[in-house]
């Protein structure tokens, strides 16, 4: 009995923070940042079943494109975790853009700012006393091509000596 006891209080210590979690990656570059979640239930007690949303905020200091993947990558005893979607919203975007496949997501033409990212799943089917999920993802900035000033002050030249030389053919 002393031995459920303590293996149940384990488990809530364990599982306290999994659900709703809530994590800041900081300002995200071409190297990603990492995010997960570990669900534990042992003898009833632990991670709570059902539907659960997890929260990632991360900053973008340019445009760029935030492209990544989440997955379950290890269970054992009897916890069965789905992923569901991928939501993004703040920063530049006028409204929350939602993925439905979490494995790979890309959110393209975003502007600098702080982002929040969603993963949505379900925690269910515990058939046993002692269950375990976790899930695991990266996500990464790509930066968006964007001209160089000088690029962009030779083509804005180019176009005004290309109306100079219209302009002087219709007086000719």
């Amino acid at each position: 009995m002393k031995l459920k006891l303590i293996v149940a209080s384990v488990a809530l210590a364990l599982s306290g923070t999994a659900f709703a979690t809530s994590q800041n990656l900081g300002t995200l570059d071409a190297g990603g940042a990492s995010f997960g979640t570990s669900f534990f239930r042992v003898f009833g007690v632990g991670s709570t079943l059902g539907d659960f949303t997890d929260h990632y905020t991360f900053t973008l200091s340019g445009s760029s494109t935030a492209q990544g993947g989440a997955a379950v990558s290890m269970e054992w005893g009897s916890l069965n975790l789905d992923l569901n979607s991928v939501s993004l919203s703040g920063g530049t975007l006028g409204a929350t853009v939602k993925d439905d496949s979490p494995q790979s997501f890309s959110f393209s033409n975003l502007g600098a700012g702080t982002y929040t990212l969603d993963i949505a799943g379900v925690l269910k089917d515990v058939g046993g006393p002692l269950g375990y999920a976790h899930y695991s993802g990266s996500i990464q900035s790509v930066a968006s091509a964007a001209p160089e000033p000088e690029a962009l002050g030779m083509a804005l030249a180019g176009l005004a000596a290309v109306g100079l030389m219209a302009r002087r053919r219709k007086q000719g």
